[in-house]
């Protein structure tokens, strides 16, 4: 069998060449509006990355600043409490050995320091205080 059945040049059948050209220029034409839908989708992720960067440098300038304090306030108000009192379920009170009061925490809390307002003045005098 011959594969190549118009390698004979006297023989040259133009029907099978042009067969052969709308093939081609079928493919071309595919590749073409793939190529075309691959450069748009390039283009737009050129102008999301252009805008990002422009936030970040925002955000590096401090444009965003009120509104992020303002999240963080608003976020704040609405769980603090809530987060507090799941967090005072691992603190366990007592008295030591010579009978102080004693908050037991866990040991990767150590950079909290317990204290109480011993200022007799204070309207707050022996309340508990934590600060870290």
């Amino acid at each position: 069998m011959n594969h190549y059945p118009y390698s004979n040049f006297n023989d040259v059948n133009l029907a099978w060449i042009l067969q052969i050209v709308r093939i081609a220029e079928d493919l071309i034409y595919k590749n073409e509006s793939r190529f075309t839908d691959i450069e748009k989708d390039i283009d737009t992720l050129e102008l999301e990355l252009t805008k990002v960067r422009k936030d970040i440098q925002d955000i590096k300038d401090g444009k965003y600043t009120a509104g992020i304090i303002d999240s963080v306030i608003k976020f704040l108000d609405k769980y603090l409490i809530e987060h507090v009192q799941n967090i005072v379920k691992y603190v366990f009170f007592g008295l030591t050995n010579d009978g102080r009061f004693a908050a037991y925490i866990p040991d990767t809390w150590d950079f909290i320091r317990f204290n109480t307002i011993m200022d007799d003045s204070s309207r707050l005098y022996g309340h508990l205080v934590l600060s870290w």
